[in-house]
């Protein structure tokens, strides 16, 4: 894009986005419950709702236009990582677009992010930190149980042996 000022050579083999999720978590309202909601009810869970199908959107088109960094199952949340909610491209279906598009990537794209359900922290030795405290996103008095899920996400899923190569000397080659 010169018209920008800017000159980066496109291709997986030049660019790296990594992406830092704030967590998500299935928005449902439970049996019987929505008969009594108000329209601020119906507010929070269409806002809460926005915010994840928008999480699924991006990672759906980085999925896209990106690969994943080598040997890296979590480029996007999969199922045995992070119980992937139901309306979630299969992985499948996901390779499947990819495919139809070309086979040429634009960067190297590798989505951290974590569902903040009580299962979900426990697999990651959690069982302290409480999954409704730490969704909202004002939750000032939750960022000691923040820094701490953030450190165990970070062990799980970045390894740095496979994105090294972008950080090598200023250059971005093997």
């Amino acid at each position: 894009m010169p018209e920008y000022g800017i000159g980066w050579p496109m291709g997986a083999d030049n660019v790296l986005l990594i992406s830092l999720g704030t967590g998500y978590c299935p928005v449902t309202v439970e049996e019987g419950k929505a008969a009594h909601y108000n329209l601020l009810s119906w507010a929070q869970y269409v806002l809460k709702e926005l915010m994840n199908e928008a999480n699924l959107q991006q990672n759906l088109l980085m999925h896209l236009i990106g690969e994943r960094p080598a040997e890296g199952p979590y480029s996007i949340a999969s199922p045995e990582i992070s119980a992937t909610p139901s309306g979630t491209p299969s992985a499948a279906a996901l390779e499947q677009m990819s495919a139809d598009l070309g086979t040429r990537k634009l960067v190297t794209y590798q989505r951290i992010t974590v569902q903040l359900t009580r299962q979900r922290l426990d697999e990651l030795k959690l069982p302290d930190v409480d999954p409704v405290k730490v969704r909202e996103m004002d939750a000032v008095d939750q960022i000691p149980n923040m820094q701490r899920l953030g450190e165990a996400v970070a062990n799980e899923q970045v390894h740095m042996e496979r994105l090294i190569r972008f950080f090598r000397n200023g250059s971005s080659g093997p």
